[in-house]
């Protein structure tokens, strides 16, 4: 959860045109609690929204890096369950925009069957 945070602060950051801050200049905000797995970020070009996997609910979240809210855009994502010692629930996993396409790679499929 903390390199979660860490990782949305520099998306910000970057969005923002910050490309260097000290310690002090920077203020931690906890936008969101509670993920399950969280798995893939990515900004939406020409958007100031950065997306989320949170791949164990199923689901990806869409953050509006102007005032931290955030929407649940895509629900319902199929799951499976990975590991043999921890079990993980996985849905959505890595994500990446080809033009205005999302594009979503999915855990849900049994080893060498995902897409």
């Amino acid at each position: 959860m903390k390199k979660l945070l860490a990782t949305l602060l520099a998306a910000a950051l970057l969005a923002a045109g910050v490309t260097s801050a000290s310690a002090q200049e920077v203020k931690k905000v906890t936008c969101l609690e509670g993920l399950l797995n969280p798995s893939g970020l990515v900004m939406q070009p020409g958007t100031n929204h950065l997306l989320v996997s949170d791949s164990g609910a199923g689901r990806i979240l869409c953050f509006h890096i102007d005032d931290w809210h955030y929407d649940k855009c895509i629900l319902k994502f199929a799951k499976d369950i990975y590991g043999k010692g921890p079990m993980y629930d996985v849905g959505p996993l890595g994500m990446t925009f080809v033009g205005k396409t999302l594009v979503v790679g999915g855990g849900d499929q049994v080893d060498g069957k995902e897409v």
